[in-house]
C-alpha cells in the first residue's frame, strides 16, 4: 500500500522501539489528555472441534512506535499470527527455601499467590 495520504487507521504492521512487531487494526484514541495508537490484534484459538477468533487490544504512545506500515487485512492477519501479545503475567521469583525453625517474621513474609506459588517480599 504505497498511497497513505490522509490515512487515519486501518490494517497495519507496527514496529515498536522495544523490538516488538504487532499487526492488526490500528486507530487513534485520546486518553488522559494525549493521543495513543490503538492496535486490535486478531488471533485464532483452536481446540477440539473449536476455532474461535479472539482480539487483544493494546495502546502505545507515538514515541514508542518505530515504524507503522499500512498493509492489507490478509497480510496483517498473517503477521499477527506470529506476533500474538501475551496477557500480563505477575513477576515471578523462585520459591524460598524455609529452614526448620525459621523466625516467625520470615514465615509471615511468605504469601501464597493464585498460582499456588509463594513469594517473599
Amino acid at each position: 500500500m504505497s498511497d497513505t495520504k490522509g490515512w487515519v487507521g486501518g490494517w497495519a504492521v507496527v514496529e515498536l522501539m522495544g523490538h516488538r512487531r504487532m499487526a492488526g487494526k490500528v486507530s487513534e484514541v485520546n486518553f488522559g489528555g494525549t493521543v495513543l495508537v490503538r492496535i486490535d490484534v486478531p488471533a485464532k484459538v483452536q481446540g477440539p472441534g473449536i476455532v474461535e477468533e479472539i482480539w487483544t487490544t493494546q495502546f502505545y504512545g507515538g514515541a514508542a512506535i518505530y515504524c507503522l506500515s499500512p498493509v492489507s487485512e490478509v497480510l496483517a492477519r498473517a503477521v499477527a499470527q506470529h506476533a500474538v501479545p501475551e496477557p500480563v503475567h505477575p513477576w515471578e521469583m523462585p520459591r524460598p527455601a524455609l529452614t526448620a525453625g525459621a523466625p516467625e517474621e520470615q514465615k509471615a513474609a511468605v504469601v501464597p499467590t493464585a498460582a499456588d506459588e509463594t513469594f517473599v517480599f
